[in-house]
């Protein structure tokens, strides 16, 4: 992750799934320290996204993705004390290859998506929990040299299109603290 404003990188992090517990762990590639092993999930009721630290149990707060109307922007929210983490864009280049998500502030859905982990080949899976339809197997990785996020369809090899996850903001983190 790049800080555009100041050009500072916060070395090199690779998102990867352990295959027997599904856990999300951020290493830094050039140090290859661990920033403990966190495990992403949603809650049935309020589709809350939770960070939590297996190790010692401590909970980054409840954080909540969303899209506002005007700017398009994701906003990881602690909703225990209302601090925001900064602003968060992502978006894709392409025509559709849209991440499906719902506009809170029109209520406009693009119908509903769960990002969830097979057991055996850590696949990313984006499935439509309207239609269950299934987009294909998704792996999210990163490129060396432009640090970009690819959603590659491994069973196809088809791409879909290239995305980048960058901050916008005062503070402009990429940690996970």
């Amino acid at each position: 992750m790049k800080n555009r404003a100041s050009g500072h990188k916060h070395g090199r992090m690779r998102l990867f799934v352990t295959g027997l517990n599904r856990h999300f762990i951020m290493k830094n590639r050039a140090s290859g320290h661990k920033h403990g092993r966190m495990r992403l999930f949603v809650t049935g009721l309020n589709r809350h996204f939770i960070m939590k630290n297996r190790a010692s149990g401590h909970k980054h707060g409840r954080m909540r993705l969303f899209v506002t109307g005007l700017n398009r922007h994701f906003i990881m929210k602690n909703r225990a004390s209302g601090h925001k983490h900064g602003r968060m864009r992502l978006f894709v280049t392409g025509l559709n290859r849209h991440f499906i998500m719902k506009n809170r502030a029109s209520g406009h859905k693009h119908g509903w998506m769960r990002l969830f982990v097979t057991d055996s080949n850590r696949h990313f899976i984006m499935k439509n929990h309207a239609s269950g339809h299934k987009h294909g197997r998704m792996r999210l990785f990163v490129t060396g040299s432009n640090r970009h996020f690819i959603m590659k369809n491994h069973a196809s090899g088809h791409k879909h299109g290239w995305m980048r996850l960058f901050v916008t903001g005062s503070n402009r983190h990429s940690d996970d603290e």
